[in-house]
């Protein structure tokens, strides 16, 4: 049998190796599993996204913030206490209005305003996060991470260029449409 080729001596002691009997009859374990379970479930219902990609935005918000530090001492500034207090408050800002966003997308689903609400969510969430990482490549190619500038450099073209484009009066051109 297959089970004699990887050398399991039965089915039974295949089966045990993949599920562990005990580890998941432990109380422990289940008790961990089943908060983790919740906390996960909390954070989609708050945020409209999986837990992970609201630990990925978090850390964005994280290394953007060692790296400006890290980018101040280069550059021989002295560095606040208060930068710890504005990281965090801007994080937490950032996951308010993204958690008002998404409850009014919830509540609204299939209203035309729904629509309007999720293009804004996830504008201002991939908005917010390029912002972050363009930031984060500004503060490496400060710290002389040489690629860091080309990345950097690129990205402030793209951002600048787009945001010309929402911001500048439209052309003679385009009102004459």
């Amino acid at each position: 049998m297959i089970h004699d080729f990887f050398g399991f001596h039965s089915p039974l002691e295949f089966a045990h190796s993949l599920i562990r009997p005990k580890l998941i009859t432990n109380m422990k374990t289940i008790s961990l599993s089943l908060a983790l379970a919740a906390f996960a479930l909390t954070m989609e219902w708050a945020f409209g996204v999986p837990v992970a990609v609201v630990a990925s935005f978090v850390g964005l918000n994280v290394m953007e913030w060692l790296t400006g530090i890290f980018a101040a001492k280069a550059k021989g500034q002295v560095t606040e206490s208060k930068k710890l207090g504005r990281a965090l408050l801007k994080t937490f800002v950032y996951l308010i209005v993204l958690f008002m966003l998404n409850q009014m997308k919830s509540a609204d689903k299939g209203q035309p305003m729904w629509y309007m609400i999720t293009w804004t969510y996830w504008f201002l969430f991939v908005g917010i996060s390029i912002i972050l990482v363009r930031s984060i490549f500004e503060n490496l190619h400060i710290m002389g991470v040489k690629e860091a500038a080309t990345i950097h450099g690129i990205l402030n073209n793209k951002y600048t260029a787009f945001l010309g484009e929402l911001t500048s009066p439209p052309s003679e051109e385009k009102k004459n449409r």
